[in-house]
């Protein structure tokens, strides 16, 4: 009786489970239930992809464990920051909302499941069941050739949990233009083989000699025209600054000794450099690589020497206007392609006006000449901080009788800060100049003086190193350009120096990130009260920085930033004066939700000048800010990457 009940019952315990029937009955192709502590929901679609609900910590280590190297989050309010935390997992976050599927989302994260670099990849949501769901389905169908119908199927019925409430989901899927789904999730991959293949380490094969060649002379002339119709009156040595002809230019090339010129400091040490970057953009945006643009920056600056001005040459505008010009230009042209690199979307009308915005010449060759110059640059997708900072300051500890009168107590500040390439992530290359880089704004709403700062370092030649496994750094020679006009005095000096950057971990939670540099450059310093000539002062420069960034977790940072120039007076035009100035920036910023955060910083700048037969004169100016700031994807920027192979 037992023998013949048992067979029985055992059909009717099957049969009346849905969820062990629904595993006796499911197709082999769907994806493979598997069990891991700390990661709900787990399924196997194939050897690099994974599905799942939202991980805990231990869930992320054991998915380190198995192999799985990058984690694509799709929840819209949550991070995996501290759930992964130093396990040297990669982490995507890309927020989706279920009632509201973008294709570019979609697009965002079958690109990095297709380019199958770092995998074996998982892909979460809360539940692993809805918007995982409709990403595991596009896969299936993009990559895999399965139908709409097949792929619904295994998203609704496949035991992952979908809840029809999400009848969106499924329409979908089912509306989706496959076709034109598949150019645009494989637009990027083919972009940059099309682009690279004459020069696979730099912009693309679309280069042209020529058209810099061209552009340059009739931006010149533009410029030169422009300055005649607002400064007609301008006058110089006898001769209207601006009325250029064959016979000035003659006199220039020929007859003219170069010096230096005392132009107001802001033209001289802000619009001269911005000037060579847009030599430099023509070029770099025409497919020529760092040095071609280099060479071009400084040909453009000597030819607006000879015919732009009556002036004769100037030493100091050439070094700012070719060099420092082209330090400021490469800057400019890698964050504008960055902004049309985006999340890997075909650019649209507000990205590419956001990268003309960013560098004009980019955006001119990018309209005027169509597909030739429609690459994107590849920027091989480098570990990046920035952060946006709005808030308001009070100048205190000011030293400078005849100046603090014109100075308002408070004033608005705006700070703009990017940290392009930092060392530590894993496959990333320093092979072409400023693949790593550094860039400060400050401004201020004053509309006499609006333009606080700009601050630039970039690695020319060096390479990476690492020390144990909770070190990254590199070395090598770095290029630099400054400008800061702290109200009473300013200075600008645009260098070369040997130093490193680096990122250290000193417990699983608290990272050093810093920088070290020493060099010599060509600066400029003087009073901007003053008249012009009267204190208004060139000469080689020897420079040193330090710039450290205690991370605090995915909570607080702070950070400190100390720049010395001491301008010696040789190469200008008082080889007696001598100038030492020092410039500090401190800051503690706390994240309060999200990107959001709160913080406090002081920026003081102290200016010793005088002749060895004198007692110096001192000035010193400083601003206390209260700031809000808008943290990029990053968060603080920590580098993660134990646990690697790549360690």
């Amino acid at each position: 009786m037992i023998n013949n009940i048992l067979p029985l019952l055992l059909i009717v315990f099957i049969f009346g489970s849905p969820a062990l029937a629904a595993e006796l009955n499911r197709p082999s192709e769907w994806a493979v239930p598997l069990q891991l502590s700390g990661v709900p929901n787990l399924y196997k679609i194939n050897n690099n992809l994974y599905r799942s609900a939202q991980p805990t910590k231990q869930g992320m280590n054991n998915l380190k464990n198995i192999g799985v190297k990058t984690i694509i989050n799709l929840r819209a309010f949550h991070s995996d920051k501290d759930e992964t935390g130093n396990t040297g997992l990669f982490n995507e976050e890309i927020s989706v909302n279920t009632w509201y599927i973008k294709d570019k989302d979609v697009i965002r994260v079958l690109r990095i499941v297709l380019k199958k670099q770092n995998g074996p990849i998982l892909i979460h949501c809360q539940h692993g069941a809805d918007r995982t769901g409709i990403m595991i389905a596009m896969y299936r169908i993009v990559e895999q050739g399965w139908s709409k119908d097949e792929a619904i199927r295994e998203m609704v019925d496949g035991g992952y949990g979908f809840h029809s409430i999400w009848s969106n989901a499924i329409d979908y899927v089912k509306n989706v233009d496959i076709e034109k789904f598949k150019d645009e999730v494989t637009w990027l991959q083919e972009k940059p083989v099309q682009a690279t293949k004459s020069l696979p380490r730099d912009i693309g094969s679309a280069k042209s000699y020529l058209i810099p060649a061209l552009e340059i002379p009739t931006f010149l002339f533009l410029l030169n025209m422009f300055d005649r119709l607002a400064y007609p009156n301008e006058v110089e040595h006898g001769e209207k600054t601006f009325s250029t002809n064959l016979s000035t230019f003659w006199n220039n090339l020929v007859h003219r000794s170069w010096g230096v010129d005392h132009d107001t400091f802001s033209v001289n040490q802000f619009a001269h450099p911005y000037q060579g970057s847009m030599h430099h953009g023509f070029a770099r945006s025409a497919g020529l690589n760092y040095w071609e643009s280099l060479f071009y920056a400084n040909v453009g600056s000597f030819l607006w020497e000879m015919c732009g001005e009556t002036t004769p040459p100037s030493i100091n505008d050439q070094i700012a206007t070719g060099t420092g010009g082209s330090f400021l230009g490469e800057v400019l042209f890698r964050m504008a392609n960055l902004a049309l690199e985006g999340d890997g979307d075909k650019p649209d009308i507000l990205h590419e006006f956001g990268a003309a915005i960013i560098s004009p010449p980019t955006g001119i060759n990018r309209f005027v000449f169509g597909e030739r110059f429609k690459s994107v640059f590849p920027s091989h997708h480098p570990a990046t901080f920035y952060s946006m900072q709005f808030g308001t300051g009070l100048n205190t500890g000011l030293n400078d009788e005849e100046s603090s009168s014109t100075i308002n107590r408070y004033e608005a500040i705006m700070y703009f800060s990017m940290a392009y390439g930092l060392p530590g992530k894993p496959g990333y290359r320093y092979e072409r100049p400023f693949d790593y880089f550094d860039f400060e704004f400050t401004g201020r709403g004053n509309s006499d003086h609006p333009l606080d700062s700009i601050m630039i370092r970039g690695l020319l030649f060096g390479s990476d190193y690492a020390v144990g496994s909770s070190y990254r750094g590199i070395w090598g020679l770095y290029g630099g350009y400054d400008y800061i006009s702290p109200h009473i005095f300013p200075v600008s000096n645009t260098a070369v120096s040997i130093g490193t950057t680096f990122q250290w971990w000193l417990s699983q939670t608290i990272a050093l990130q810093g920088s070290v540099l020493g060099g010599v450059g060509y600066a400029a310093t003087g009073n901007i009260n003053e008249v012009r000539q009267n204190d208004y002062h060139y000469g080689i420069t020897p420079q040193g920085l330090l710039a450290l960034r205690l991370i605090l977790g995915d909570r607080a940072m702070l950070d400190f930033t100390g720049r010395a120039y001491r301008l010696t007076g040789l190469g200008g035009d008082d080889k007696e004066r001598a100038e030492s100035i020092d410039h500090l920036k401190m800051g503690f910023t706390v994240r309060i939700y999200d990107r959001h955060a709160l913080g406090i910083q002081y920026i003081t700048s102290i200016r010793e000048h005088g002749y060895p037969d004198r007692s110096n004169s001192h000035q010193t100016v400083g601003t206390v800010s209260l700031v809000y700031t808008w943290l990029g994807n990053a968060r603080f920027g920590a580098v993660g990457w134990r646990g690697t192979e790549d360690q």
